[in-house]
This record gives structure tokens, sequence and C-alpha cells, in this order.
């Protein structure tokens, strides 16, 4: 082969692994951007439903919860179907097993920790009331311990991939 050939050849080869590599790296974004969406709502739903708690506090209407839990657990549930559906991108094999276990520890928080509540009447106690709470904060020590671990990942997978973390703006496509 003459050498026009072999410098077109590899300018070829050199083109498709830059694209290749483009191609991983927006994927790899998406992927991110999708994880801290999930967690985001996932969090927001959340303190929703514990200013709900509040007000029910309050008014001693504590079945108001349900529809707020019910909502919470149906979103975990999807998530979770999605992000277990999903295919590894640019090494994300860790990250996504990470969001895994932290979507099943959120949904057996909100099941074991959140669902009580709906049972309290105006006749339930501050104390009982206040016991339960105390539940839920030392519960979410181990979800401060899991999110950590989620944030150190998402560092590592960002740096391998080629980009910033930055604030969401906008949902994932």
């Amino acid at each position: 082969m003459n050498k026009k050939v072999w410098v077109m050849l590899f300018l070829s080869v050199a083109v498709s692994l830059s694209s290749c590599s483009l191609f991983t790296k927006e994927r790899a974004l998406k992927m991110n951007n999708t994880l801290v969406y999930i967690n985001d709502s996932m969090y927001s739903k959340g303190q929703e439903w514990g200013q709900v708690l509040t007000d029910c506090a309050v008014s001693k209407e504590f079945g108001k919860l349900t529809p707020y839990r019910l909502g919470l657990e149906h979103f975990i549930d999807s998530s979770l179907t999605q992000v277990e559906g999903m295919s590894d991108v640019g090494g994300s094999g860790d990250l996504r097993t990470c969001e895994i276990d932290l979507l099943k520890f959120e949904k057996n928080m909100v099941s074991t920790y959140f669902a009580p509540f709906e049972q309290f009447t105006d006749a339930t106690s501050v104390d009982e009331i206040t016991l339960k709470l105390n539940a839920i904060q030392a519960a979410s020590q181990d979800e401060t311990v899991k999110m950590s671990r989620f944030k150190s990942l998402q560092e590592s997978y960002a740096k391998k991939n080629g980009f910033k973390l930055e604030t969401l703006t906008q949902i994932p496509q």
C-alpha cells in the first residue's frame, strides 16, 4: 500500500476512536445525571413526607401520610427497576451497584420506618411519636454512609469518563 492509503487508514481509525470516546463520555454523563436525578427526587419526596408528618403531628391526622409514602415507594420501585435494567457505561458497574443498594435501603427504610406513623391516632402520645422519629434518625446514619460512598464512586466515575460534576439543571432524557 502506498503512503497515502496508510495515512487515510490511520486518520479513519483515529476519528473512529475519538468519536467512540465522545459517545461513551456522553452516555456516561447521561447515566450520572439519571442517577443524580433519582437521588435528588427521592430526597425531595422524603422531605415532602417529613413536612406532611410535621403537619400531621399537629393535626393528629396521620392517615394523610399514606399517599406520600405510597408515592415515595412507587418512585423507589420504578427507579430500582430502571437502574437494574441499565447497561453499564464507561465502567459504571460499581456506581450502578451502589445506587441499587441505596434504593433497596431506602425502600426498606420507607416500609419499616415511615409506614408505622400512618397507624397513629389522636390518642398517640408525643413520646411514641418521638420514639419513631428517633428510629428514623438512627437509620438515617446508614443512609449518610451509603450516600458518601455513592458520591465517592461518582467522583471517580466522572474523572474516569472525563466530565465534571455539576448541579443537575434538567431531567435526563
